[in-house]
């Protein structure tokens, strides 16, 4: 039996399962009232049968079914209301809750209230087989409240602790937070998006030897000194540094051979030399790379696992690079350009790749409807040209024609 707090639940028993989907309260408790006493008839007339003809093992599934009735019988009003409490934001009847059923809890996302230290605590007491936690913009948490960390269950593998906004004084998280942090050997996911953390707290994550993803997006204290700290990760699949105060310099990240997923900001010429040191990348994101130029983007040819290229904010990438690296991405099925220089003549080299199916032009204003001539060849799936003030929507019409696009975006107006 497993309650999902995160989002719907399952309930689990021999024969019979409730999968999460989007039914009004009164619609589920039909259904689980219908399947429990599905198991409870299937339960009897296991054993009866069973019983009838080999008394002496008497059914050990219809026992089990018997069983299964009563158990989830027992804890359905935590499947149904748990779930109900935790989205209308009542955080008192989580609380309850929590007391009398948060051994079943395996995820908790709090997003419809703000969890302060006491809550925390009664998280983690009625919480012990807790696998996956999401505390993003719990803006009350004081570091007093954060030292908490340190008695979470063991077998937590994913850790979500970003905030969208500044927080004030003493609360948020900081590098004593991390210290915390040490005890969780099966973390698999950090999230710090947007946490007040500087190197020395990036010094307290390099004994999480099963870390696969770190995200330290907008986290604007963290240099280049504070990467030499993850050098011990080796496990680490996922770095997210955009809008950290690093050179964007690769050769900061170049002990992490296992990336498949890397996001940068103010990346250089120089910097990109190095990229070629992660033969396994799939993603690779540039942001507001105002130095970046063609001859940084031509690092990328022999990346035959690039699958997803993010580009945006880089003004000195041109239609040169489109001709001469990006078609030599031959995995490349997802490629945006905003806020790019690019123009007609340089999508007439995308036709070369071949399993591009998702494309965003958003905010590149050299673009005109010409430019759209070139896309009738590729087999995209979806396209983004928002905001390209040079297109009109007079050219939608042909766009709509295209036989695999499901997706349409002109001007923040969805048209598929």
């Amino acid at each position: 039996m497993l309650l999902n707090a995160g989002n719907s639940s399952w309930l689990k028993f021999p024969s019979f399962s409730l999968p999460s989907v989007s039914l009004t309260p009164a619609s589920k408790a039909k259904i689980e009232k219908i399947s429990l006493m599905a198991a409870l008839i299937f339960g009897i007339l296991s054993v009866v049968c069973s019983c009838a003809k080999k008394p002496f093992h008497a059914s050990v599934c219809g026992w089990a079914s018997l069983a299964s009735f009563f158990l989830a019988f027992c804890f359905s009003p935590i499947t149904t209301s748990f779930e109900g409490y935790l989205k209308a934001g009542d955080k008192k009847k989580v609380m309850e809750h929590l007391q009398h059923g948060g051994y079943l809890v395996k995820k908790m996302t709090i997003s419809s209230f703000s969890l302060e230290d006491a809550d925390l605590k009664t998280l983690i007491k009625y919480c012990p087989t807790l696998e996956h936690l999401d505390l993003a913009n719990c803006k009350e948490l004081t570091n007093e409240g954060l030292a908490l960390l340190k008695e979470l269950p063991s077998s937590l593998k994913s850790l979500k602790l970003n905030l969208s906004e500044k927080v004030m004084g003493d609360k948020g998280i900081t590098d004593a937070s991390l210290s915390h942090l040490k005890k969780l050997p099966f973390l698999t996911k950090l999230d710090l998006e947007g946490a007040n953390i500087s190197d020395e707290g990036l010094s307290h994550l390099k004994e999480l030897s099963s870390l696969q993803e770190l995200n330290l997006n907008h986290c604007q204290n963290i240099t280049d000194g504070g990467l030499s700290y993850l050098s011990q990760l080796s496990s680490l699949e996922c770095l997210k540094l955009m809008d950290c105060n690093i050179s964007g310099n690769t050769v900061g990240v170049k002990a992490f051979t296992s990336l498949k997923r890397l996001a940068l900001s103010n990346a250089t010429d120089e910097g990109l030399k190095e990229i070629k040191a992660f033969p396994h990348l799939i993603f690779l994101g540039l942001s507001v790379c105002q130095h970046l130029t063609d001859e940084g983007l031509s690092h990328l040819q022999g990346l035959s696992t690039l699958a997803h290229l993010y580009l945006v904010d880089c003004p000195k990438i041109t239609d040169e690079s489109f001709e001469h690296s990006l078609t030599t991405l031959s995995s490349l099925s997802n490629l945006t350009l905003a806020y790019c220089s690019i123009t007609n003549q340089g999508l007439k080299h995308l036709k070369k790749l071949s399993l591009l199916t998702e494309l965003s032009l958003n905010n590149c204003s050299h673009l005109t409807d010409a430019a759209l001539n070139e896309l009738k060849c590729l087999t995209l799936k979806k396209l983004n040209i928002e905001n390209c003030e040079n297109i009109t929507k007079e050219c939608l019409t042909q766009l709509k024609s295209l036989p695999c696009l499901k997706s349409l975006i002109y001007n923040k107006e969805v048209i598929i």
